[in-house]
């Protein structure tokens, strides 16, 4: 049987994490070891764990924060990186688990022998624990043709539809320990959960997996929302304000950092040793970066007009922007910069 892990983060969690922790004890297919790396809680977060280490039947490796908190993805490269499973599950401090959802994982990684990693949906429950009707795939807006796409597509394909947003919650997210010689470290900047997707998307197979394996907690005090897939209820009552404000920021260093990431990306693929990515995939990702290094030199460089028109004819604004509306607000932005 396939060794699995279960890599835990921990930071003031008292108020969740004995609902989590005993919906791990109740699986059917217990794990072989939890990996708990508490990054310096305040509360009673620590006694918590300390007490199931005690009475968990399997064993359990608590690491103590050193110094300032790393933060959620410094925080997870290491609890990745201590667990010595084959497999290895992410696990989020706040949520509740199905009590088949380590059996139903390891079920579906031995049917994808190739996978590097794979992800579910959820289903979103309240801070009382109760449903509230939505799936995390629905409330992230990638349930139907988003996920038809990644499920379907090549590895370009999926790599295209994790640039376009994240698709991947950490929380869903099990990843084969070999694998990830490939993935980590997770540099600066990077969510560990976006990082690992893509860059295991261009070099392995990811499955993308439609049961709802997870009870995904939705409250105020979380470190990270449901992402932005799908706007607010509100948004387009607000667009027009939102348009105004976009049209006076100067965007060049959000547009700078976006192609310095998929530059890290790039990088990253290059100099791996074991693996071999897939060449539409890099070569997506090398588009996308030339693309905004492009857009990011339209408010300082001369001749801003040639480079709004030659990345409209080569497509590259409808690949990877918003198309004539992206290179408006370009050219309108001229106006506003120096």
């Amino acid at each position: 049987m396939t060794s699995m892990s279960l890599a835990l983060c921990t930071y003031d969690g008292e108020r969740f994490l004995g609902e989590q922790l005993a919906s791990i004890t109740a699986q059917t297919r217990l794990p072989d070891e939890v990996v708990v790396c508490d990054d310096g809680s305040t509360d009673t977060t620590l006694a918590i764990v300390r007490a199931f280490a005690a009475e968990a039947p399997f064993r359990v490796r608590v690491l103590e924060g050193e110094g300032a908190p790393l933060g959620p993805a410094r925080n997870f490269e290491r609890a990745l990186r201590e667990a010595c499973g084959e497999v290895i599950v992410l696990c989020d401090q706040d949520d509740a688990w199905p009590a088949d959802r380590l059996e139903r994982i390891a079920h579906v990684l031995a049917a994808h022998p190739r996978a590097a990693a794979m992800f579910t949906d959820a289903n979103l429950i309240d801070e009382q624990s109760q449903p509230l009707g939505e799936t995390l795939w629905e409330a992230l807006g990638i349930a139907g043709r988003t996920e038809r796409r990644f499920v379907r597509g090549t590895a370009a394909e999926r790599v295209r539809v994790l640039c376009e947003g994240n698709v991947v919650t950490g929380a869903t997210l099990s990843v084969r320990k070999s694998a990830l010689r490939h993935a980590l470290p997770v540099p600066d900047g990077w969510l560990h959960d976006y990082w690992i997707a893509t860059v295991l998307a261009a070099v392995a197979d990811v499955v993308m997996w439609p049961e709802t394996l997870s009870q995904y907690r939705v409250h105020d005090a979380q470190h990270t929302g449901l992402g932005t897939r799908r706007p607010p209820r509100w948004y387009f009552l607000r667009r027009r304000t939102q348009l105004v404000r976009r049209l006076q920021k100067d965007e060049r260093l959000e547009l700078t950092e976006l192609a310095a990431g998929y530059k890290i990306v790039l990088d990253h693929i290059g100099a791996l040793e074991e693996a071999t990515p897939d060449q539409h995939a890099v070569n997506y990702l090398d588009t996308r970066r030339r693309h905004f290094e492009a857009r990011s030199r339209v408010a300082t460089e001369g001749h801003r007009a040639s480079i709004i028109v030659r990345e409209l004819l080569s497509g590259r604004y409808h690949r990877h922007s918003s198309g004539f509306s992206s290179a408006l607000k370009d050219l309108l932005l001229r106006s506003h910069g120096p």
